[in-house]
């Protein structure tokens, strides 16, 4: 029977339901959440008001931090979904086919004009 997780993103509760070991789902749950967590708290961070320039300075380096782990968590599920990095697979170069080689003319005897007449 799978465990129903419990959890705020309805991407995560799909993609932890789509495995059926614990094993597999609880990771990907996670990675899902911190995700979320990540991106929420960067909106929040970004709508909040700040007074000073040092207030600037620190919201700046939190808003890096949090899409630093936004990040991360999406390189995560990548992994877990087994996609390779884009553009590292290249598909497998098909040989074109040779094209039938023309029949060897006979090579026939040059006619000048003079010899014609």
């Amino acid at each position: 029977m799978p465990l129903k997780p419990k959890s705020r993103s309805p991407v995560a509760i799909a993609a932890a339901l789509r495995w059926d070991d614990a094993g597999h789902r609880i990771p990907v749950k996670q990675a899902y959440d911190l995700r979320d967590l990540a991106a929420l708290a960067a909106v929040d961070l970004h709508d909040s008001p700040v007074p000073t320039l040092q207030d600037k300075a620190l919201r700046a380096q939190a808003l890096r931090n949090l899409t630093n782990v936004w990040s991360d968590a999406l390189e995560r599920l990548r992994i877990m979904r087994n996609r390779p990095l884009p553009g590292s697979l290249r598909p497998e170069r098909m040989s074109k086919p040779r094209p039938a080689q023309p029949a060897k003319l006979m090579s026939l005897p040059i006619v000048s004009d003079k010899q014609a007449s």
